[in-house]
Protein backbone atom coordinates (compact mmCIF):
# COMPACT_ATOMS: atom_id res chain seq x y z
CA UNK A 1 0.00 0.00 0.00
CA UNK A 2 3.00 2.14 1.06
CA UNK A 3 4.19 2.08 -3.06
CA UNK A 4 0.95 2.81 -3.94
CA UNK A 5 -0.20 5.64 -2.47
CA UNK A 6 2.27 7.54 -4.43
CA UNK A 7 0.99 6.01 -7.83
CA UNK A 8 -2.36 7.54 -6.94
CA UNK A 9 -1.81 10.55 -5.96
CA UNK A 10 0.53 11.48 -8.85
CA UNK A 11 -2.61 9.90 -10.98
CA UNK A 12 -5.09 12.65 -9.16
CA UNK A 13 -2.64 14.93 -9.67
CA UNK A 14 -2.35 14.22 -13.58
CA UNK A 15 -6.37 13.97 -13.94
CA UNK A 16 -6.26 17.91 -12.64
CA UNK A 17 -3.26 18.90 -14.39
CA UNK A 18 -5.35 20.03 -17.13
CA UNK A 19 -7.43 22.76 -15.64
CA UNK A 20 -4.37 24.33 -14.30
CA UNK A 21 -2.80 24.98 -17.93
CA UNK A 22 -3.84 28.24 -20.08
CA UNK A 23 -5.06 27.99 -23.66
CA UNK A 24 -2.45 29.20 -26.72
CA UNK A 25 -4.11 31.34 -29.00
CA UNK A 26 -2.59 31.45 -32.22
CA UNK A 27 -2.75 33.97 -34.97
CA UNK A 28 -1.42 33.19 -38.43
CA UNK A 29 1.55 35.21 -39.43
CA UNK A 30 -0.44 36.48 -42.31
CA UNK A 31 -2.95 37.84 -40.19
CA UNK A 32 -0.91 39.78 -37.42
CA UNK A 33 -0.89 43.31 -37.17
CA UNK A 34 -3.66 43.52 -39.94
CA UNK A 35 -5.15 46.70 -38.52
CA UNK A 36 -2.21 48.69 -38.84
CA UNK A 37 -0.85 47.28 -42.15
CA UNK A 38 -2.18 50.48 -43.73
CA UNK A 39 0.36 52.93 -41.76
CA UNK A 40 2.22 54.30 -44.36
CA UNK A 41 6.02 53.89 -43.84
CA UNK A 42 9.26 54.77 -45.44
CA UNK A 43 10.14 51.96 -48.94
CA UNK A 44 13.34 50.22 -49.26
CA UNK A 45 15.86 51.92 -50.92
CA UNK A 46 15.15 55.81 -49.82
CA UNK A 47 17.26 58.04 -48.86
CA UNK A 48 17.54 59.49 -45.20
CA UNK A 49 16.60 62.89 -46.49
CA UNK A 50 13.65 61.09 -48.81
CA UNK A 51 12.26 60.02 -45.45
CA UNK A 52 12.70 62.97 -43.33
CA UNK A 53 11.34 64.93 -46.45
CA UNK A 54 8.41 62.44 -46.22
CA UNK A 55 7.66 61.61 -43.01
CA UNK A 56 8.97 64.71 -40.98
CA UNK A 57 11.87 64.27 -38.00
CA UNK A 58 11.76 60.90 -36.32
CA UNK A 59 10.97 61.26 -32.51
CA UNK A 60 14.48 59.34 -31.81
CA UNK A 61 17.44 58.96 -33.80
CA UNK A 62 19.72 56.05 -32.85
CA UNK A 63 23.27 55.88 -33.79
CA UNK A 64 24.42 53.34 -36.39
CA UNK A 65 26.13 50.14 -34.97
CA UNK A 66 27.42 47.15 -36.10
CA UNK A 67 29.17 45.88 -39.32
CA UNK A 68 27.59 47.05 -41.96
CA UNK A 69 26.31 50.07 -39.60
CA UNK A 70 23.00 50.11 -39.11
CA UNK A 71 21.05 52.98 -38.03
CA UNK A 72 17.62 53.47 -36.72
CA UNK A 73 14.80 56.41 -37.16
CA UNK A 74 12.04 55.82 -34.32
CA UNK A 75 8.61 57.16 -35.24
CA UNK A 76 5.26 56.72 -32.97
CA UNK A 77 3.75 53.84 -35.07
CA UNK A 78 7.02 52.62 -37.17
CA UNK A 79 10.84 52.05 -37.21
CA UNK A 80 13.00 52.50 -39.67
CA UNK A 81 16.13 50.99 -40.20
CA UNK A 82 19.12 52.52 -42.52
CA UNK A 83 22.08 51.37 -43.78
CA UNK A 84 24.32 53.67 -45.43
CA UNK A 85 21.80 55.95 -45.51
CA UNK A 86 19.65 54.06 -47.64
CA UNK A 87 16.14 52.34 -45.86
CA UNK A 88 16.77 48.78 -45.90
CA UNK A 89 13.22 47.81 -43.75
CA UNK A 90 10.55 49.50 -41.95
CA UNK A 91 8.47 47.77 -38.97
CA UNK A 92 5.55 48.53 -37.11
CA UNK A 93 6.23 49.31 -33.14
CA UNK A 94 4.91 46.66 -30.86
CA UNK A 95 2.77 49.64 -29.11
CA UNK A 96 0.59 49.52 -32.45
Amino acid sequence: MRKLKPFLLALAVLAYAPLGIAQDVAIPVGQQGTEYSNVERPKTGQSMDQVNARFGAPDQKLAAVGEPPISRWIYSQYTVYFESGQVIHSVLNNSH
